[in-house]
């Protein structure tokens, strides 16, 4: 059996979008911007225009040569600046391109096993230029046989390549594979020759990679990395975790460690599970830089710190602008607010009934009913003021069992309002009235008030953004906490909400995602990556995950991971689920429920549907404040 494959974005791949990409990398360079001939012109566009206008007048295939010394001509470019560009042309070609893994194990499996392996390009570089290039990356390249179009005048793309390369090396194409990524010259011209064609996937994995701005050169240099990075494993997880998660969970995770060593704070607790990955990651670049500072995980939610300061009186006189106070969120049986009580499900059958714990709550009004109903019960609401004092000591056990008092310390948390920060406290003052209050940081900040700066270290300030990027990529592969409990040794655990499903929960490669999100801020920790930047690049992704730059297939992707909860509280739903038209007969607020992305997953008219409930609901909201506004008045 004989083997041949391509050679750009199949053997190797560039560490930029897009091949001309190279071109602006060049005109940055303190050679190029040197040369009086490109100093009103960029040199990029220069070099592209030239090569587009030479494939199309010469009847030949072009070499490197052609196009420089067109360029030379056009520009009355000297002999030695000529040759001085090709040379950074090549170099640069080099520096930002890396062998393909996957294709290069199997060459050397081929040729192990005595099979001919070829490479076969249609490209303006010669032969031993190209093995030169190769070589540099691996010493195997040095005896395979290289075919290229400019060396031969014969191109993949109609066939005479091929044909050329069957006659040189006495091949059948019966007995022939070759591997590409281009559909016409690597697949449907080799199928016809009888050749057995196989299509590789691009480097560039995302459509949204395309729209990179390729003038900027810390974007690009990004893109270098990620694409590096992701080169190590064939995962959608992996990718997903290198591409997109990785940047954004990196960026907040060195700023926290920057922050914390400018203030001497010696230990970081990351808030489980929203800081699952956050320590992970803190951990590879505080030991990469040798930094004094010790990381912990510790449990905790709103449900777990507000419950302590919840009473009957406070239940009883619950508004419907109290609604986003943790107990009653989305819509759900009234099995999830009670579990957020500190109640099982076994003692709501006992104490309520078996049918009370299963009745649906789509609205505020309903769960203030079934919580009126509940109240009315005394044994219930005796219940109630046992597990608020229960989760009251265990709260305050587990925090003094898990959190080292006198040192100075954070915690390290996502999105938040900062009210169950204050709460926490709160708490604890009580108890200890020479406490202070519990440092944070937070990526994005919700409230409506400033940030506490003595307390509140916030990386972003409230933006109309979908909230849950990047916290929702942050997470743990289980459940929340809801609480505490005491084990029969005298230690306190958390408890968790009681399900066997939730995020990312077997239907999601959560291993190989959180391997690729690992592996990037490992590369970016070592040199030369150290020092680049990530801000324009994390910019540019959060346009994207906010559908402000549209990329299909990524939305796609995220749609059907396991992440909504449903009517009793298991992750099970899709991220963004899926919109169907019956839905427009349902009650008004159901498709308030919806998050933006299942608009943009449903596409066509449902993205303007989305836009017109946005701006209802804006109004409904203006309206509710000047109310208010009045009355307070």
């Amino acid at each position: 059996m004989h083997y041949s494959y391509d050679i750009f974005d199949t053997v190797i791949y560039r560490t930029v979008p897009s091949p001309s990409d190279i071109f602006y990398i060049m005109e940055k360079l303190p050679e190029i911007e040197a040369l009086r001939a490109f100093s009103h012109k960029s040199f990029a566009i220069c070099r592209k225009r030239i090569e587009f206008w030479l494939r199309r007048t010469r009847g030949k295939e072009i070499t490197i040569e052609d196009i420089y010394s067109t360029l030379q001509k056009k520009f009355h470019l000297t002999q030695q600046e000529t040759a001085k560009l090709q040379e950074i042309e090549l170099n640069v070609e080099r520096e930002h391109s890396f062998l393909n893994k996957s294709i290069l194990e199997d060459i050397k499996r081929h040729i192990q096993s005595g099979e001919e392996v070829i490479l076969i390009s249609d490209m303006y570089w010669h032969a031993e230029q190209i093995r030169a290039w190769l070589t540099g990356k691996d010493e195997i390249f040095n005896q395979i046989p290289i075919f290229v179009s400019c060396d031969w005048n014969a191109s993949k793309a109609n066939g005479k390549l091929f044909n050329l390369v069957k006659q040189q090396k006495k091949w059948e194409f019966a007995n022939w594979t070759h591997t590409g990524d281009h559909k016409n010259a690597d697949v449907e011209i080799p199928t016809k020759l009888g050749i057995r064609a196989i299509q590789v996937p691009k480097c560039q994995k995302y459509d949204f990679e395309g729209k990179i701005d390729h003038r900027n050169l810390e974007m690009l240099e990004t893109y270098g990395l990620i694409a590096c990075v992701r080169n190590a494993e064939d995962s959608a997880a992996f990718c997903l975790g290198v591409s997109v998660a990785a940047p954004l969970v990196y960026q907040y995770v060195e700023w926290v460690i920057t922050q914390a060593v400018s203030r001497g704070i010696s230990a970081l607790y990351f808030v489980m599970r929203d800081g699952y990955i956050l320590k992970q990651v803190a951990d590879i670049i505080i030991q990469k830089r040798q930094l004094p500072i010790k990381t912990s995980y510790i449990f905790g939610s709103r449900v777990a710190w507000r419950l302590p300061e919840m009473s009957v009186a406070k239940l009883e006189g619950l508004s419907v602008w109290d609604k986003s106070n943790w107990i009653f969120r989305d819509p759900a049986v009234a099995y999830v607010p009670f579990e957020r009580l500190g109640f099982s499900r076994k003692e709501i059958d006992e104490l309520l009934g078996p049918n009370v714990g299963k009745q649906p709550l789509y609205s505020f009004k309903d769960f203030k009913s079934v919580l009126a109903q509940s109240l009315s019960n005394s044994e219930f609401k005796t219940k109630l003021e046992h597990h608020i004092k229960a989760a009251g000591d265990n709260l305050d056990a587990y925090l003094h069992q898990t959190v080292n008092f006198s040192e100075s310390f954070a915690f390290v948390d996502t999105n938040s309002t900062g009210k169950t920060q204050k709460d926490l406290s709160q708490f604890l003052q009580k108890r200890q009235s020479n406490q202070v209050e519990i440092p944070f940081f937070y990526h994005t900040y919700l409230a409506d008030t400033p940030a506490d700066k003595s307390c509140q270290f916030v990386f972003t300030n409230k933006s109309a953004d979908d909230k849950r990027f990047p916290e929702a990529f942050y997470r743990a592969p289980y459940n929340p906490c809801l609480g505490y409990m005491k084990t029969k040794s005298g230690t306190i655990e958390p408890k968790f909400h009681e399900s066997t499903h939730c995020a990312w929960n077997e239907s999601f490669d959560y291993d190989s995602y959180l391997r690729g999100i690992l592996s990037f801020a490992s590369t970016k920790e070592t040199t030369p990556y150290r020092q680049l930047p990530l801000s324009l690049y994390v910019d540019f992704l959060q346009k994207v995950v906010n559908f402000k730059i549209c990329s299909r297939d990524l939305v796609c992707q995220i749609a059907e991971l396991p992440f909504q909860p449903d009517m009793y509280g298991d992750e099970l739903l899709d991220f963004y689920p899926q919109i169907r038209w019956m839905d427009l007969f349902h009650p008004f607020s159901q498709l308030i429920y919806y998050p933006k992305g299942s608009y943009y997953r449903a596409g066509g008219i449902w993205i303007m549907i989305y836009q017109c409930l946005f701006f209802l609901t804006r109004l409904k909201r203006m309206s509710r404040n000047r109310r208010n506004k009045r009355y307070s008045n």
